[in-house]
């Protein structure tokens, strides 16, 4: 198996923001052997990654061509820096503009385009209003004024992260338990 393997398990499991113990209790692996792995101590099993791909929410053929492969995996760490890097700031911007950061962010990077999800904490409130048309409403007007207000930052943060122009930002407001941002650029990213 290839020495980055643990390097990238680790590299998915902190863009997760979850511990190797709650690896553990999502995978059904022990911390220890997880911890193994990241440490490049113990090669997984095809089971052991396929389980882990899972809890990651990811692909188990990546994780194995990665294992088996390590040729590619400079792209895949400079993908994975590029995304824990920009989620740390689009974080950071959201905790200024609400106050709290999102519950989690995940971001997925094709060829031009980059989709960021935000899963906001929503409180008692937020949940009352959704639940009437009205109340989505005045919410979806809101979510798109705090956006607008704010886009001039977010287009800094991609353009710090990406280097390459912003040709249209797509958000959808329509759900209140997540955000849904499309970015697409004038150009290929990686």
């Amino acid at each position: 198996m290839s020495k980055q393997l643990g390097y990238m398990i680790r590299q998915f499991r902190e863009r997760k923001s979850i511990s190797q113990q709650e690896l553990s209790e999502i995978s059904g692996l022990s911390q220890s052997f997880i911890s193994s792995i990241e440490n490049n101590l113990k090669s997984p099993t095809i089971r052991s990654l396929k389980e882990l791909a899972q809890a990651l929410d990811i692909s188990h053929e990546e994780l194995v061509k990665t294992a088996l492969f390590p040729e590619k995996y400079i792209d895949v760490i400079k993908k994975n820096n590029l995304i824990t890097g920009l989620n740390a700031s689009i974080a950071k911007l959201y905790k200024y503009v609400i106050g709290t950061g999102p519950k989690r962010i995940t971001t997925d990077i094709y060829k031009d385009v980059v989709i960021i999800r935000l899963k906001p904490y929503v409180s008692p409130i937020l949940e009352q209003l959704s639940k009437s048309s009205e109340g989505k409403n005045i919410l979806s007007n809101l979510a798109r004024y705090l956006f607008d207000s704010y886009k001039v930052e977010f287009n800094k943060i991609l353009n710090e992260y990406i280097g390459i122009k912003v040709d249209n930002i797509y958000c959808d407001y329509s759900n209140i338990n997540e955000i849904l941002l499309i970015n697409i650029f004038s150009e290929e990213i990686l």
